[in-house]
């Protein structure tokens, strides 16, 4: 990657700032676990937002003005900019043009494959990340990528040998440690998992997703105490992630610390109000300490949101 390319990359970062700040703004964040859905599903098309068109739009101008000898940098930086907006089709097109002018632009090849990827398009992603690594087989990036995908395809041997291959090449990407924890959960390996997600978080202290995995491993070996611990950085450091306070909450449940839980199960349903089973466990809780009035007021909301629920419920209640 030229010098001009990476200035370029910073103005793309700057332009593009507005686009994460309005996706992060009202959404609850989440995080990714090892459970990954392996059958390929169709991705809805994004809502145009203006203010995304806008910035895109003089991004646009910007590169085509700073690099106007270097078209297929306007096209790599554009695609990227895609990605980061999610338009997906948008950024396989601008990828496309910066490869009809350089086939061998191993970046642009793995942004194709990144943009196949993320249309849930993994065996297309494979075949460009296949590409990127047969043109410079020590890219470690491409490996990752090509790890990524064979994982959302439950090729789990393939997986575990192009993350393998990937730490090799690059011991110091957190992701990669991630994901290879992520395929040997899959695989059942939880100690071995635990020791991947380790070695991410010591390279990443605040990397919420290496932890929030580390729980679900230590939930593996029956280890509950680690398993809290894990969680209670994931919302230390993710404090609106509902999924790891659900977590950490069960987890609570498990050790018997029952007040822990029940704060933790008011955590989730305030976060996500209509999560009828953040109800459901925060009475069982509310029950288990003997709190008759508190489980009422959540029989009372699962009556509207989950009935079955609610049923179940008033059976607890009425033993």
């Amino acid at each position: 990657m030229n010098y001009s390319r990476k200035i370029s990359a910073v103005l793309l970062v700057s332009a593009l700032f507005l686009v994460a700040c309005k996706k992060s703004q009202p959404t609850v964040a989440t995080t990714p676990t090892p459970n990954v859905d392996a059958t390929p599903v169709a991705v809805a098309t994004p809502t145009p937002d203006p203010a995304i068109e806008a910035a895109l739009k003089q991004l646009r101008q910007t590169m085509e003005q700073e690099l106007k000898d270097q078209p297929e940098n306007v096209h790599y930086n554009m695609g990227s900019a895609y990605l980061l907006a999610r338009k997906s089709s948008a950024a396989a097109e601008e990828f496309k043009q910066a490869l009809a002018t350089n086939a061998k632009d191993t970046a642009s090849l793995i942004g194709l494959g990144r943009a196949y990827a993320q249309q849930n398009l993994y065996t297309e992603a494979i075949v460009e990340y296949q590409k990127a690594i047969s043109i410079h087989p020590n890219d470690a990036a491409a490996r990752l990528a090509l790890g990524e995908a064979y994982l959302k395809l439950t090729h789990v041997d393939q997986a575990v040998a192009a993350l393998q291959e990937s730490v090799k090449l690059d011991d110091k990407n957190p992701e990669t440690h991630l994901r290879l924890g992520d395929v040997y959960l899959r695989q059942n390996k939880a100690r071995e998992a635990v020791a991947a997600y380790q070695q991410s978080i010591k390279l990443r202290k605040d990397f919420a997703d290496a932890y929030f995995n580390l729980g679900n491993a230590y939930d593996r070996l029956g280890q509950f105490k680690e398993e809290a611990n894990a969680f209670e950085q994931v919302v230390r450091f993710n404090p609106r992630d509902a999924d790891a306070h659900f977590n950490l909450a069960n987890t609570y449940g498990k050790l018997n610390q029952t007040d822990d839980a029940i704060r933790a199960f008011r955590q989730v349903v305030a976060l996500k109000p209509e999560d009828a089973d953040g109800h459901y466990f925060l009475a069982l809780q509310y029950l288990k300490k003997g709190d008759q009035a508190k489980a009422q007021e959540q029989y009372d909301l699962l009556k509207t949101l989950r009935p079955d629920l609610a049923e179940q419920l008033s059976e607890r209640m009425t033993k």
